[in-house]
């Protein structure tokens, strides 16, 4: 999660020269879909191993 981050800070330095409000709005977009499918992943396992 932690190189997630960095990963994205990295490159909206980069990006925010050109086009800051799209960019940022694709950080959101992405990170908010990275947590969804982590907790998602998390969740399936914990059912899983409840069965």
């Amino acid at each position: 999660m932690l190189q997630i981050m960095l990963f994205l800070i990295h490159t909206r330095y980069k990006y925010q020269k050109h086009k800051p409000d799209k960019y940022l709005i694709n950080i959101q977009q992405s990170l908010n879909y990275s947590i969804y499918s982590s907790t998602t992943k998390r969740k399936k396992i914990i059912t899983k191993s409840y069965k």
